[in-house]
Formats: C-alpha cells, sequence, structure tokens
C-alpha cells in the first residue's frame, strides 16, 4: 500500500457568518425605526383621553368568568 496524500482546500467562511449575521440584524431591527414623517403645517389629533373608562367591579368580573 502507498501512502496517498490530497492536498484540501480550506475556506475561511468566518467573513461570510459576520456579513450574513449583520445583514439578518439590520433586516430585523430596521421596522422598528420606521417613523412617520408629521410636516410644519399639518394637523395632528389629540391622544385619546381615558375618562370614559372605569374599572370593574369584582361582582362583574365574577359574572363575566
Amino acid at each position: 500500500m502507498q501512502n496517498v496524500t490530497s492536498r484540501k482546500k480550506l475556506y475561511k467562511s468566518g467573513k461570510n457568518w459576520v456579513a450574513g449575521t449583520v445583514l439578518a440584524t439590520a433586516a430585523m431591527v430596521m421596522p422598528m425605526f420606521h417613523m412617520d414623517a408629521t410636516y410644519a403645517n399639518e394637523e395632528v389629533a389629540p391622544a385619546q383621553t381615558t375618562s370614559s373608562w372605569r374599572a370593574k367591579t369584582v361582582d362583574q368580573v365574577v359574572s363575566a368568568v
């Protein structure tokens, strides 16, 4: 038998993993920073108040359950 030596080329995949991770993270984070533009002459609706909200009593909760 004869010893057979073969050369195998190893590729560095570390750069690809880093680039893929950065792109995936950017794709997930970008929708969180989407903001609607408001212009100076644009009317903005006031925030809704919570004055019409009332807490339920214990009896109302028990009857609902």
